[in-house]
Formats: structure tokens, sequence, C-alpha cells
């Protein structure tokens, strides 16, 4: 038990250090990372990789419990996905969402081995990952409020309006990629992600 909390305590710890909502703004498009957000990222995605060979998928269901992708995964992609400077921030991101992402029966498709999956679908590690692959659909498609730029209100836009800001930032990291005259390896890879991010948002259950 005492091995489990300290496990956990880490993961925490290491989410924490993603970055952090501006105090000072009530937005969720302000959103703060950590000077390691990077290498944040990528230790979350080793984590996710390792959590493979545990049939309870511990780092999975705890990053749900944490409620990870809602409160700190989706305001990081709203808030850079426009910023090419931080394209491969953006790149390793979409790598950990579309592992959160992947459906139930994909994520415990092992396990089936020598059970239906009508008895796998029974089981509390399976059901808490459908759950929360639920929530992480409603969490995409959700309308945000934003804070619109100085610019932008000059132009007439109101301060706070709503937009289906998430679904926004990813078609924005697909411009580039799929309008390049030349395609590179790296824009290739990003087209993969999203598409593969979204065909996992398409196939978990709908939200009540």
């Amino acid at each position: 038990m005492g091995d489990t909390l300290e496990w956990s305590d880490y993961l925490l710890q290491l989410c924490s250090a993603l970055g952090l909502r501006d105090v000072d703004e009530n937005s969720p498009d302000v959103y703060r990372k950590g000077a390691e957000a990077l290498e944040v990222l990528k230790d979350i995605m080793r984590n996710l990789r390792v959590d493979v060979r545990n049939s309870q998928r511990p780092v999975l269901r705890q990053l749900g419990q944490f409620e990870f992708l809602q409160k700190d995964l989706l305001l990081l992609l709203i808030q850079y996905a426009g910023d090419e400077s931080e394209i491969h921030l953006m790149i390793t991101l979409l790598r950990v969402m579309t592992s959160m992402t992947l459906p139930a029966s994909i994520v415990f498709q092992y396990e089936t081995q020598g059970q239906s999956m009508e008895g796998l679908e029974k089981t509390a590690p399976f059901i808490q990952v459908n759950e929360y692959v639920t929530k992480y659909k409603a969490a995409f498609v959700q309308l945000f409020e934003m804070t619109a730029l100085p610019e932008e209100v000059d132009s007439g836009k109101p301060p706070k309006y709503h937009s289906y800001a998430a679904l926004r930032a990813l078609l924005q990291l697909l411009y580039k990629p799929l309008t390049s005259e030349e395609q590179t390896e790296q824009d290739n890879t990003i087209i993969e992600l999203v598409l593969t991010l979204i065909r996992n948002i398409l196939h978990a259950p709908n939200p009540d």
C-alpha cells in the first residue's frame, strides 16, 4: 500500500510540474507551461509505455482520476497550438493524449486472451477506463470561455466569447502540414497523431 501511495504521489508531482492556469485570469485559455514541460510530457509518455505491461493499467487510470487531460493537457493544447516554436512540445502532447484516449477495448486487448470481451467489460479497470475516455470526449467537444486579444476587441470582438477551442487547436496543428507543398516527416507525424486522436475521440462512448 505504501509503495502505491508513493508512486501515486510521484505521478501527481510530475503532472503538477507541467504548468498551471494563470491565477489572475478566469479564462481557460491562459495556461502557463512549466520550465520542464516537454520533459514532463516525455516522462509521462514513458510511464504510459511501461503501464502496458501491467494488466491493471494503474498509470492510465491514475491520470484519469487526476483529470489530467481536462485540467492540464487540453489547456496546454489550446494555449500553444498556434506557437510554431512549441511544435516539439505539441507533438509530445499529442502522443500523450493519443495514448490516454485509446478505447478500453484496445487498452485491454491482450487481457481478452482466455476470456470473453463480455467478461472483460465487467471488470473494474475496464469500466473505469471506459468512463474516463467518455469524459475525455466530453472535454474535447465542450465550449470554452475565451479571452479576446486586444486587437480582436478593437475589431469588435467581445472581450469574452465561447469557442470549441480544443477542436480548433487540433485544426490549427493540422493546417500547416496539410498545406505544405512538400510534407516533411514531422508534418506526417503531426497528421497521423491528430487523426488518430480524433479517431479515438469519435470511438469513445457518447457522454450522457
